[in-house]
């Protein structure tokens, strides 16, 4: 946002002068970014110390303000199944753009094409819970390895909404192409063993429901594994480390993965089950949080065979106790 932007942008809502910040912009744009946020999201990217030490669970912060601003104004918006929850499990925000807010933000970033033609995008379809509910754990699965990153000074990359149809994997089998659209993607880059940079990719796997059925997920961690075993030797071996990081809701849930990865991955190499492929990572949404970042890159995964949990960064950055 240009230095004058904050004192051109304003508009009058219910009587009140409401004047667009930096920050303000800022915040629509991860919004679009990752297609629908809440309080807790915006906070930990965007909270100052006093807002994120404030652990009241509606917290009258001047961040909560800017976002009541942003929706009296018409750039945000509560989707009607984020309502029909609150009956269920109290108020509790998720927020997502407008046609206006869209076109804020297009007028906002004019040089970077990301975001050139987002208002052509549909705004008027209302999401459903189970989309939402989807999103809202990618999110949250991006933005904690992000923010962890930041504390560290680890650069970190990772795949927006939009950008999310570009992450499609296809394998060539005897038969056919096949294919596999990742819930997400992130990348560290971690110092190599001679001191240069080295990208670790991670692509994302969201179990919210745990209701995908057997056969499906076998498929798509076969998938995974016969295009790492295609790329991993290209030139300048750009994908050599790779993980396929799968978020479960319960620890039984979780186990019952690791093993049809295991099965997956050995029948699709001829190995056996105990030299299944080490690519994937399995995990449960409890093991980490917002509040405490750095529990993402903590020895909270196991591979498909391989009960010791394992950190995504060590021991390339040692992570205190």
């Amino acid at each position: 946002m240009d230095a004058g932007a904050s004192a051109t942008l304003a508009t009058r809502k219910r009587g009140t002068r409401f004047r667009l910040r930096a920050r303000d912009v800022e915040i629509l744009r991860e919004i679009f970014d990752y297609r629908c946020l809440m309080r807790e999201h915006v906070l930990a990217l965007f909270g100052t110390k006093n807002e994120v030490t404030n652990t009241r669970a509606r917290a009258n912060t001047n961040l909560d303000r800017r976002l009541r601003y942003l929706k009296r104004a018409g750039y945000l918006k509560i989707p009607e199944a984020t309502r029909r929850t609150w009956t269920l499990q109290g108020q509790n925000d998720i927020f997502t753009l407008t046609r206006s807010g869209a076109k804020l933000v297009e007028a906002q970033f004019r040089e970077d094409e990301r975001y050139q033609g987002i208002t052509e995008k549909n705004f008027d379809k209302e999401p459903s819970w189970p989309f939402l509910d989807h999103e809202l754990e990618v999110a949250r699965t991006l933005i904690t390895p992000r923010i962890a990153a930041k504390q560290f000074g680890v650069p970190f990359h990772f795949a927006t909404y939009q950008d999310r149809e570009t992450l499609r994997i296809a394998v060539r089998t005897e038969k056919r192409s096949e294919t596999v659209d990742p819930d997400g993607y992130f990348a560290f880059e971690l110092p190599g063993k001679s001191g240069s940079p080295q990208t670790v990719h991670h692509f994302l796997e969201i179990d919210r429901s745990g209701s995908v059925n057997t056969k499906k997920m076998r498929t798509r961690y076969r998938r995974y594994f016969l295009w790492w075993l295609s790329v991993k030797e290209t030139e300048g071996m750009p994908y050599r480390f790779t993980r396929v990081l799968t978020i479960a809701p319960t620890e039984k849930r979780r186990d019952f993965l690791r093993k049809i990865a295991a099965e997956a991955t050995s029948d699709a190499s001829g190995l056996d089950r105990d030299r299944a492929w080490g690519g994937l990572w399995f995990t449960t949404s409890a093991e980490f949080t917002l509040a405490n970042p750095i529990s993402f890159l903590k020895p909270i995964f196991l591979t498909a065979t391989s009960d010791v949990p394992v950190s995504l960064v060590e021991p390339f950055i040692p992570l205190s106790s």
